[in-house]
């Protein structure tokens, strides 16, 4: 008998143990496996919100009327905006994104033009890490880096996910390292040329570290790229070495480890470094751009440490029963063989997932070793729940609402650990309004009840509140009655916060906003769209979009919706000429509307953003009417301008040649005030000549002026100096020309605005130093910015504007000649342009005229207006 029973408790102990090993070891795998699957996923859909974000930006209508100003030459001729206000506006809104996207570093919008420069930079660079615009003296030329030649290079509507590396600035990797992906999209003009990318870099380091906090206790991580280095390694040394100059590859670490193929995951067992360990890969195509392989490792030991500890208390069970039998055989002989054949069953129960029947109502040690399986199987099946759903936070009770078990999942919602939880109350979790709930769904769990989808509202430990959503249900003991419950719980708050900030910004737009299913019904629709159309609150909901329009366009209408649906893509109708809206009061007027489609898992919906647009229209309307009734102004001010100075010159001529013959004749015959007064009538007449000359000379800027075709501005200085030679050695000056552009230009009167700025360097010259003259030019984006320098007595600021104005003079007539209207030609002329100039001076410290014109690119084209953001 003692025999019997030291060799049938040896035999469960060692059945147990292989019974369990054939089980746990396939579980724990399969976890890993299912963790490794869910990792690489997690990085899928944080880049893919990403690549969203991007493609919902290209279609923002701030970019579309930047892209058009700067085609119109400086304005928005739909939104009247100039490129530096619809900057701005492009600001603010990557600036938004980033602070709603911690993850988000830098946003940029960058220009084919100009060796790829970036017109609009926000990134989180500014002081304690906060989101700032970078200033336009910082921004940089990007045409020479891979992610901008390969997205330029995509069709449209393509998005750009670029592969992982190190981010750079100025041409150097950032410390401390950042690893970054980019996604990127091209933007394109009216005619459907590209005119740049908008770029979204994003940090991937908050992606890793929660990868790693999800980690099994003892186990590894690592991320490796295509090529198969590493992007994650728990030794940070060995991360992202084929960008530091030393590769470390998933190959010279396990060289007999397999991957998986893309989309797919495999788990097993291998040895590295004499020691064995379980393992489970999985590889994805973030938002289908590279690859990335996901691997998690864990030793062996951890593994097995759960039959270990069964394995050891089978053997502690079966030497104490081998003490017991020798001092009680012959009492407990008859005794013992039906509990051992009870548990015998009951490990059998086991293997099939069966209820149990264990003798745990039996004496010594066959009822220590009852109970202590009991315990270990309720708790092996409350674990492999868990197991099911481990991406979520998974909670286990028992019917007392004590916690009993708890995932990594929970540690890093709650914020709790393992440690400071289990056995702790299940109400630490909730706030006190939720505790008589908790003990209602405990009593329905007993009943054997679940629940599905629930919303819930938990408190974190740092009191933060949480709005989780929440599938509870029964956990079955040995004997299949209800011991527990577990609480699978997803984290709705983000969710939730995101829905509101939608809904404000839904509401609060400006704009009427509405939202259609694909048949062309109303879904939503905000407080600005009810008004614009007469409508009470929430009577469009459900109504079709045909009854916003007149009755004899609805089947036209019904006909592109239908072909908007099979070709969904952002649009906007009514620039040229207005929709026509129908008010419920039958009125009607002039909208234009914009469609962005939106792609949800179960279907298509599109947004449509409607504008009132009769006041542009009157505006715009009568704004044309004014520009032409000006513009005849101008030309008959001009025409008569030009002959009245030309029509002038011959009495003038006239007066100018008597008077002198007068002078030449009678001098010395009269007294000497007839002299005087002769004297003061030739240099009347010829003053006045002069004026006349210079009057016809403005007056010929905008009627006789040449087509603007490229012109050599170096060839036109050079040729002005020439001319000027006499004059410029008479001064003594020195004159310095660096290299100049080619630009836009009548040549005639380039010559002439050249000449003019010379001439005033010559005659205002200071008596006390030699003259020194400095022509210079530097490019600013589509323009080039001439200056003309000088040593000479200076010009205070004050008149800044009085100087380009007719007949100014700043000094007597007796200390510098001339009429004061050179300058003002100067300014008529760049203006014709389509430039700007302005000086910077101070008194006895020199001069400098600035003047921008038009690149050669730009023939023909007129800049409508420039601001100091377009020349800075």
């Amino acid at each position: 008998m003692i025999l019997l029973t030291v060799v049938t408790a040896a035999l469960v102990g060692v059945f147990t143990y292989h019974n369990l090993e054939s089980k746990i070891l396939p579980l724990e795998l399969g976890r890993l496996e299912s963790g490794a699957r869910l990792m690489a996923d997690r990085l899928d859909s944080y880049v893919r919100d990403a690549r969203a974000d991007v493609k919902a930006m290209r279609g923002a209508p701030a970019i579309d009327a930047f892209v058009r100003a700067r085609e119109a030459g400086g304005r928005d001729g739909e939104t009247g905006r100039t490129t530096a206000a619809l900057r701005d506006d492009i600001a603010r809104l990557f600036s938004a994104l980033l602070e709603a996207k911690p993850s988000y570093v830098q946003l940029r919008l960058i220009g084919v033009a100009d060796g790829g420069r970036e017109i609009v930079r926000i990134d989180r660079m500014g002081p304690d890490d906060k989101v700032r615009q970078v200033p336009e003296a910082d921004l940089q030329q990007k045409a020479h880096r891979g992610f901008v030649v390969d997205t330029l290079g995509l069709p449209a509507g393509k998005v750009y996910v670029s592969e992982l590396d190190l981010n750079q600035e100025h041409g150097r990797i950032e410390v401390p390292h950042m690893p970054t992906l980019r996604t990127a999209t091209p933007v394109y003009d009216a005619d459907g040329k590209v005119f740049g990318i908008i770029v979204l870099n994003i940090d991937m380091r908050p992606a890793f570290a929660a990868l790693n906090a999800r980690v099994a206790e003892g186990g590894s991580l690592y991320v490796v790229n295509g090529e198969g280095d590493f992007l994650v390694h728990p030794d940070p040394a060995r991360t992202f070495g084929f960008e530091l100059g030393e590769r470390h590859t998933l190959k010279q670490q396990f060289p007999d480890l397999p991957l998986p193929a893309v989309d797919h995951s495999l788990s097993g067992t291998f040895v590295s470094d004499d020691r064995y360990f379980g393992a489970a890969a999985a590889s994805v195509r973030l938002a289908g751009g590279p690859r990335v392989t996901v691997l998690q490792t864990l030793p062996y030991s951890v593994i097995v440490a759960p039959m270990e500890s069964i394995r050891d208390s089978s053997l502690m069970a079966a030497l104490a029963a081998m003490l017991l039998a020798v001092l009680l055989a012959v009492a407990l002989a008859r005794s013992l063989g039906r509990p051992i054949r009870r548990m015998t069953a009951a490990v059998q129960d086991a293997n099939a997932g069966r209820p149990l029947s264990l003798p745990t109502d039996a004496e010594g040690e066959i009822g220590v070793l009852a109970r202590a399986f009991g315990h270990y199987v309720q708790r092996e099946r409350t674990f492999s729940a868990a197991l099911q759903s481990s991406d979520d936070a998974v909670v286990a009770t028992d019917l007392n609402g004590t916690i009993t078990g708890w995932n990594p999942a929970a540690e890093a919602l709650y914020g709790y650990s393992t440690e400071e939880v289990l056995g702790a109350s299940a109400a630490m979790l909730l706030p006190e309004d939720a505790l008589p709930a908790l003990s209602e769904t405990l009593r329905q769990v007993e009943k054997g009840h679940g629940f599905q989808d629930v919303e819930v509202v938990h408190v974190a430990k740092d009191g933060t509140r949480l709005m989780l959503e929440a599938r509870v249900s029964s956990v079955r003991g040995a004997t299949g009655e209800a011991v527990g419950a577990l609480a699978i719980l997803s984290d709705l708050s983000e969710k939730r916060d995101l829905e509101a900030k939608f809904r404000l910004a839904f509401e609060a737009s400006p704009s009427g906003m509405i939202i259609l299913d694909a048949s062309g019904r109303i879904t939503l629709a905000n407080a600005e769209m009810e008004h614009m159309f007469g409508y009470p609150a929430g009577e469009l909901i459900g109504s079709p979009i045909s009854r916003l329009v007149p009755e004899e366009i609805r089947e036209q209408q019904e006909a592109l919706l239908t072909a908007y649906v099979a070709d969904p893509a952002p649009r906007h109708i009514g620039l040229a000429n207005a929709l026509t809206g129908l008010r419920r009061d039958g009125r009607r007027f002039p909208i234009e509307v914009g469609l962005q489609p939106i792609r949800t898992y179960r279907e298509l919906l599109i947004l449509m953003v409607v504008v009132d647009v009769s006041e542009r229209r009157e505006a715009e309307a009568l704004i044309a009417s004014k520009t032409a009734e000006l513009e005849r102004s101008n030309a008959e001010l001009e025409q008569f301008a030009y002959v009245a100075s030309h029509d002038l010159r011959e009495p003038l001529r006239m007066v100018a040649s008597y008077t002198e013959l007068l002078s030449e004749r009678y001098r010395g015959r009269l007294d000497d005030r007839a002299d005087k007064y002769i004297g003061y009538v030739v240099d009347g007449a010829r003053r006045m000549q002069q004026l006349v000359a210079d009057l016809l000379a403005l007056s010929r800027v905008g009627t006789q002026g040449k087509p603007l075709v490229p012109v050599d501005a170096g060839a036109v200085v050079a040729n002005v100096l020439r001319a000027m030679s006499r004059a410029i050695a008479d001064a003594g000056a020195s004159i310095s020309v660096a290299p100049l552009p080619v630009v836009a230009a009548d040549e005639t009167q380039l010559g002439q605005l050249f000449q003019n700025l010379i001439s005033n360097a010559l005659k205002f010259r200071a008596p006390d130093r030699v003259p020194a003259i400095a022509i210079d030019a530097v490019p600013a984006g589509v323009l080039w910015e001439f200056t003309v320098s000088d040593n000479g007595i200076g010009i205070d600021r004050q008149y800044s504007d009085r100087i380009f104005q007719m007949f100014q003079r700043l000094h007597g007539r007796g200390q510098y000649e001339g009429n004061g209207i050179g300058l003002a030609i100067a300014k008529k002329i760049v203006e014709r342009h389509g430039g700007r100039i302005w000086f910077e001076s101070a008194p006895g410290e020199g001069t400098t005229f600035h003047v921008v014109l038009p690149a050669a690119a730009r023939t023909g084209q007129r800049e409508q207006e420039l601001t100091d953001g377009d020349i800075a």
